[in-house]
């Protein structure tokens, strides 16, 4: 999963105003955004506003080193699953975090 489908898929308004911000959007595109997503509820005024305060007082390139460290965060993450292993079951299912081998071993004879 990229970094860009865990943001869009996120229900916390930080991953979506942290790439606005960056990409230097104005508020009214941003609230736009913020009240179009694909989530269960609707923002309320309250939650749109503490959203619209959160975003003028982050600087484009604060915003921008948030963006880098997630990025980096993600990048480690995909490396430290050790080569040719991959993750048994999804995070919620007994199981997850363990490795099964998918290294194939030539037949003999």
């Amino acid at each position: 999963m990229t970094l860009v489908d865990v943001l869009l898929q996120s229900d916390r308004r930080e991953g979506w105003l942290i790439p606005c911000k960056v990409a230097g959007l104005d508020w009214s595109t941003v609230r736009a955004i913020l009240s179009n997503r694909f989530i269960a509820r609707p923002l309320s005024d309250q939650t749109l506003e503490a959203a619209r305060e959160d975003y003028f007082s982050l600087s484009q390139a604060g915003a921008g080193r948030v963006l880098r460290f997630w990025q980096v965060r993600q990048s480690a993450a995909q490396e430290a699953v050790p080569n040719g292993l991959k993750p048994l079951g999804a995070a919620n299912t007994p199981g997850a975090g363990s490795y099964l081998s998918v290294r194939h071993e030539p037949a003999a004879g």
